[in-house]
């Protein structure tokens, strides 16, 4: 006797008023849907969980686990490249920034100052000058002596500024003192800080009109040079910052 509901290998299934042909994974479809079966559906379940107990086989298992892994490296290769991107962003706008600086201090450079210090030190590894422009006091403030020097052990370029103190309650002789002696070894108002870094060689130059040409010093401390030049290599580009005393200058970058 045929039972209803279910049918042995090669069967059919009759189910009142409805016929189908159908192998018994016909049955196993209707037990994994949560169909309650007649004792009829029970060789069909024992079937079912056979095939549930047997679960995934080694390869299914590399498999996935080699997939998680690709999308994994993939996501973090990605992050890396983001995070990269931005910080070379963040870089060069410091770098425009700082450049940008130092062309605002040779615009705001205090000629009668520095004639009357003799404040001028332009050297091959370093440039000193008296500006207005200053990063205690902005544009048109307090006059502040001011270093770029070139340190190639920390490969930087470091920003010394020293504010120049009141002058009215000393005499000539005293004020140039403390003026010599805030500038070897600070003040109340000085600031140390990083203007470049990476810098792999870094030198300054400055142009000579007698000679036309460049020379890397200036001998004259009373008075700047007509034009100075920073050029400096940092991640495989030589880069190059004109200064124009007086005026705001420009810069170049080259992948040499």
């Amino acid at each position: 006797m045929r039972r209803r509901g279910c049918a042995d290998d090669g069967g059919v299934f009759a189910f009142p008023g409805v016929r189908f042909r159908r192998r018994w994974r016909f049955c196993g479809a209707f037990v994994a849907a949560g169909i309650v079966a007649e004792s009829g559906f029970a060789g069909c379940g024992e079937r079912q969980n056979q095939l549930n107990q047997r679960g995934f086989t080694l390869l299914e298992i590399l498999l996935s686990v080699a997939l998680a892994s690709a999308l994994i490296i993939m996501a973090s290769n990605i992050y890396d490249t983001v995070r990269k991107v931005g910080q070379r962003a963040l870089s060069t706008n410091k770098e425009w920034g700082t450049q940008y600086f130092l062309r605002l201090q040779f615009e705001a450079i205090d000629a009668g100052l520095n004639n009357y210090f003799s404040a001028v030190d332009a050297r091959n590894d370093r440039l000193s000058f008296i500006s207005r422009n200053s990063a205690q006091f902005g544009h048109n403030g307090q006059p502040v002596l001011v270093t770029y020097r070139y340190n190639s052990g920390l490969k930087i370029i470091q920003y010394h500024e020293v504010t120049i103190p009141p002058w009215w309650d000393d005499s000539q002789q005293q004020y140039t003192a403390q003026i010599d002696s805030w500038r070897q070894y600070g003040g109340k108002f000085s600031m140390e800080l990083t203007a470049f870094s990476g810098i792999d060689s870094a030198e300054f130059e400055y142009w000579e009109d007698g000679k036309k040409r460049w020379s890397n010093q200036w001998n004259d401390k009373k008075m700047m040079p007509p034009l100075a030049r920073l050029t400096y290599h940092q991640a495989g580009q030589k880069k190059e910052i004109v200064f124009a005393p007086g005026v705001l200058s420009w810069s170049t970058a080259s992948g040499s």
